[in-house]
């Protein structure tokens, strides 16, 4: 009876200081297209990462589903999404795959492109997309625009009375492509700040998606994802971002957005920090530089590299407790 209790507390103890549900979400742009390698993907990688997928037991789900569970308070085991950026016509490629595989899926439609550009999806692949019943469709807004080089060249005015045009038109044109208007939101190139991010809560979006590396828990924002392109994947590299758990960050320095000077140290402070050891900072160009853990607090101190338009800023510890690398990043621009 003792071992039996000991047990039940043990697996409540690990869920509610370690993060036991969590999804990851990969996130795809184009396929079998040799024009692109940076961004995509041969359709047998791809095959072979659903496969694994569903032998191993994982669930997916669409982000409007995703969304659901993490009202919940609780993302089960083993869950993924699979969402594909901008909408480009190779998006069909992958979509055979998905129907063979009856597997769920999501689209960020780049809405200025897609209907009208040689490269992207038409109307009719919309419809059949919509048809098949396992794809569901966000927003990528109406122009692509590189948020954060408009943020550092406009006025705080200025920057705001461009989102507005630019959601305005997104949506409407969303609407007339799928029937629906958008609930959620990836952001193009990854780009946000805070006062990007506060705008588009202020409209009303579920889930706001970035290419910052990490797992989603249902408390991250903007919420995380693993980019899934040839040249940085094989089937090992996948294998290891499953078990990549979300690092449960509370605060950091330095905050998203512009740096406006470069900062003398790094930290990240975390919620259960009892659990963790080993830990690193990832800094520009430096890539992972071990941290000391004071206390709750991920700390790095060092000359901070200087570097150039944007760059991803992030910790990653080993938690006792699963025997997993758990990490959390964020976006930062000179």
């Amino acid at each position: 009876m003792l071992r039996f209790l000991v047990a039940i507390f043990s697996v409540f103890f690990v869920c509610e200081t370690a993060l036991c549900g969590y999804a990851t979400i990969f996130v795809y742009h184009r396929f079998d297209d040799g024009r692109y390698p940076k961004t995509s993907i041969s359709v047998e990688s791809f095959e072979e990462q659903i496969k694994f997928l569903k032998k191993n037991g994982y669930r997916f789900v669409n982000v409007k589903t995703l969304y659901e569970l993490s009202l919940k308070g609780s993302i089960p085991e083993k869950t993924v999404a699979i969402t594909i950026d901008d909408g480009y016509r190779s998006t069909m490629k992958a979509f055979k795959v998905l129907k063979k595989y009856k597997v769920p899926f999501t689209v960020f439609l780049y809405t200025e492109a897609v209907g009208n550009y040689p490269d992207y999806l038409t109307v009719e692949e919309l419809k059949e997309l919509k048809k098949s019943g396992l794809a569901y469709f966000g927003s990528h807004l109406h122009s692509h625009p590189p948020l954060l080089k408009l943020r550092k060249k406009l006025s705080e005015k200025d920057y705001l009375s461009f989102l507005e045009r630019e959601e305005r038109l997104s949506r409407e044109r969303f609407k007339k492509l799928v029937g629906y208007e958008p609930e959620f939101l990836a952001l193009p190139y990854g780009d946000y700040d805070p006062l990007t991010l506060r705008f588009f809560r202020s409209k009303g979006y579920k889930l706001i998606f970035s290419l910052n590396r990490g797992s989603f828990s249902g408390n991250e924002f903007p919420v995380p994802r693993m980019v899934t392109v040839d040249g940085i994947k094989n089937l090992k590299r996948f294998k290891f971002d499953l078990r990549i758990e979300p690092l449960p960050v509370i605060a950091h320095y330095p905050r998203d957005g512009i740096l406006k000077e470069l900062p003398n140290e790094v930290y990240f402070d975390l919620e259960f920090p009892e659990k963790y050891k080993n830990c690193f900072v990832f800094l520009p160009n430096l890539r992972w530089k071990r941290a000391e853990l004071v206390f709750n607090r991920i700390l790095y101190r060092g000359k901070f590299p200087d570097f150039k338009g944007k760059a991803f800023i992030g910790a990653k510890c080993f938690n006792a407790l699963t025997k997993r690398w758990a990490e959390y990043f964020f976006l930062v621009a000179r």
